[in-house]
């Protein structure tokens, strides 16, 4: 640089501390970078910029930044919300299991059953007596249906009554016989009794376990 150029550059000029062009002394604005001098910059400005700086600083004045909607900050403090541990219980692996219970009630129930024991020159089988009794006939809607001439389509009816049974007929041709009586109306009979209804007879039995 020449003599007259420095001589020039300290009187008259000066140089953009942003982009390095050699300005007037009086420009306040550098032409190359736009760089304002009469901007007075803030000691801790750090690494930005002058115009990057002052443009953040302006936008953070027109658009400050808004709080997190209270929902979203729920959530985020639920979700890094540490999981508690179970808790321990006083014995391990303590289960309610009623099935022993349940056991025991079906067997108490079991023993006050009756069953009725119906012997025929073809068959001999076992029926449980149920608390409203068994419906005895011909017809197909009783609970033991008989094929038989002599047996009519609603016969007798068996129910238990406490410590006994009780036989009702049900205005049959051919009543049914206890001890070679004719049953009419109803009887109570005891477990061992033998009905007879025609050529079937008919025995109510305890139930045994």
């Amino acid at each position: 640089m020449s003599h007259t150029q420095e001589a020039f550059s300290a009187t008259f000029a000066k140089v953009c501390p942003r982009c390095g062009a050699t300005l007037f002394t009086d420009m306040n604005v550098c032409y190359g970078c736009l760089y304002d001098f009469s901007h007075t910059q803030p000691s801790d400005s750090g690494n930005l910029p002058p115009l990057q700086e002052e443009e953040e600083k302006r936008l953070e004045e027109t658009h400050p930044t808004a709080p997190l909607p209270q929902a979203m900050v729920n959530t985020v403090h639920e979700q890094t919300a540490p999981t508690p541990e179970p808790e321990e219980d006083d014995e391990t692996d303590t289960t309610l299991d009623l099935s022993a219970a349940q056991k025991a009630l079906r067997e108490e129930e079991e023993q006050k059953k009756y069953y009725l024991r119906i012997h025929g020159d073809a068959f001999d089988t076992h029926v449980p007596i149920p608390e409203d009794g068994l419906d005895i006939g011909r017809a197909p809607d009783n609970d033991v249906v008989i094929h038989q001439r002599s047996v009519s389509r609603h016969h007798l009816h068996i129910v238990p009554a406490g410590e006994m049974l009780e036989v009702e007929d049900r205005h049959s041709t051919n009543p049914a016989t206890l001890e070679g009586r004719p049953i009419k109306d109803s009887v109570q009979i005891s477990v061992g009794d033998i009905v007879e209804l025609g050529s079937i007879q008919l025995q109510p039995e305890e139930a045994v376990q």
